[in-house]
């Protein structure tokens, strides 16, 4: 389940663009595609590039967007929020507010509409505001799957691994099934979905598990092409002194 997330802020000072930069990195590192100005198609520009349509036009073929506030809102920044409204919908649109800045009018506004629908999200450093896109990524995956009624859940509970502790759990799955998982740490551990036969050739070999980098927060979502058992398998590392607690989420679509 791979996502265009459309990323919407300043670029005017250095601190604009390193929450850019954050943005991106962690969308990326989430296995999705962030879109966003600096690497949009059609660029360089040219001087009679309609550069507002282009930023719409990708917009439009995001599947949300994320708009990184700080002191103010840009006209650029509100026809990207605007068309967002428009095209993808209230519910595909994430705000991230820095902390204890003045704003101008229409920041102060917009923030002003939103706390009055619930909690903000605010962050003061970029390692806060890529904490703050795995939460909130990870909850919009989670109500978007809430809301499918194809996709019951076969598992939703909280994980506990010491250091070095494996937890796994086995399904028998049929062929065209379609398997969505999500698990959230309070910090890195690894996650592995294979099959049995996967399974047993990993399973002597501990420190081929760790091929894939550690991460607090995993998607996936897998069609079995081969009827068969598979494991759904936890780790946390025997290098790392923290303990970890998991949520763990797994929904089924059967034909």
């Amino acid at each position: 389940m791979s996502i265009k997330i459309f990323i919407s802020s300043e670029m005017n000072t250095p601190d604009d663009k390193q929450r850019r930069i954050a943005a991106v990195s962690e969308i990326r590192d989430l296995g999705h595609f962030p879109v966003h100005f600096e690497e949009l198609p059609a660029r360089p520009l040219t001087k009679d590039s309609d550069i507002l349509e282009n930023c719409r036009k990708q917009v439009r073929k995001s599947d949300m967007l994320f708009a990184i506030i700080d002191d103010t809102i840009s006209s650029g920044m509100e026809e990207e929020i605007n068309e967002a409204k428009k095209t993808l919908g209230d519910r595909n649109i994430i705000f991230y507010f820095t902390k204890a800045v003045r704003r101008d009018f229409k920041a102060k506004m917009l923030w002003d509409t939103l706390k009055q629908k619930g909690p903000l999200i605010e962050f003061n450093t970029t390692d806060e505001l890529k904490r703050e896109i795995r939460r909130s990524f990870a909850h919009f995956i989670d109500d978007i799957l809430e809301t499918n009624r194809a996709f019951p859940c076969v598992i939703n509970e909280s994980i506990s691994l010491l250091p070095g502790q494996e937890w796994k759990k086995e399904f028998n799955l049929t062929s065209g099934d379609i398997v969505t998982i999500t698990c959230i740490g309070n910090c890195s551990f690894f996650m592995y979905f294979v099959s049995r036969v996967e399974y047993v050739k990993l399973r002597p070999h501990h420190s081929d598990y760790e091929i894939c980098p550690p991460q607090s927060r995993y998607t996936s979502q897998e069609k079995i092409d081969k009827t068969d058992d598979y494991y759904l398998i936890l780790r946390k590392s025997q290098f790392y002194n923290r303990s970890v607690k998991v949520d763990v989420k797994v929904r089924c679509e059967r034909e």
